[in-house]
């Protein structure tokens, strides 16, 4: 009798705590869905190879960093830089964490400080700030925005009509390497693979996010 009350007792555990490791592991991926379906919906572009993206890149991990490209899609250098370029800007500074300075207006000096004081300067806040380029809403912004900019240079490139849908996978190339030659000229084996685990990732996401790009839409 004790040792089947200890065997339900531990199989009660382990259930709990598969439970809570499955309940973690679907925020940790879902938790980033309002910013990227509102982005990509500025932007024009597929929610479901945004996040393909990121999880394939960072496994949805805001500090991540290879080299010099950071954040959750691991910006590239040359695609900070033309975001900047292109928004009147010529650096990046820092943002609150609890998102007050959500637009980051350069225009106002007060939504960021020195790399010194990393405090926040919002009247009773005075919370950590982050790198804004790792800020997760601006780093899908600065993505987004990539992926949209990119479309029109590859339909010149295929000399493809003005409103022709552009692959994907020339999306992920540009994004990642710049502006493609072609789906097998000039890629390696690791780079064809990479972009297949984002194509195959992108299908994955796509019937949920459509879903709740609905239903955010009724609300």
């Amino acid at each position: 009798m004790r040792l089947a009350l200890l065997i339900v007792l531990a199989a009660a555990v382990v259930a709990g705590a598969a439970g809570s490791y499955y309940h973690f592991q679907s925020w940790r991926e879902n938790r980033y869905d309002d910013f990227i379906i509102e982005a990509a919906k500025d932007h024009n572009v597929d929610p479901a190879l945004v996040k393909a993206l990121i999880k394939v890149q960072t496994d949805f991990g805001a500090d991540a960093q290879v080299g010099d490209s950071q954040g959750l899609l691991l910006i590239p250098p040359r695609v900070a830089d033309l975001y900047l370029e292109a928004h009147g800007r010529t650096d990046w500074g820092f943002t609150c964490v609890n998102r007050h300075f959500r637009n980051h207006d350069p225009n106002k000096p007060e939504q960021y400080t020195s790399a010194v004081e990393r405090a926040c300067r919002a009247p009773g806040c005075n919370a950590q700030l982050t790198e804004e380029l790792k800020d997760p809403a601006t780093n899908i912004e600065v993505g987004c925005w990539f992926l949209d900019q990119a479309q029109g240079p590859i339909r010149q490139r295929y000399e493809a009509p003005p409103d022709a849908r552009v692959p994907p996978d020339l999306l992920v190339v540009a994004y990642r390497w710049g502006l493609p030659e072609g789906r097998e000229v000039g890629l390696s084996e690791s780079q064809k693979a990479f972009v297949g685990r984002v194509l195959q990732a992108t299908e994955k996401y796509r019937t949920p996010l459509t879903g709740r790009a609905r239903q955010a839409a009724g609300n």
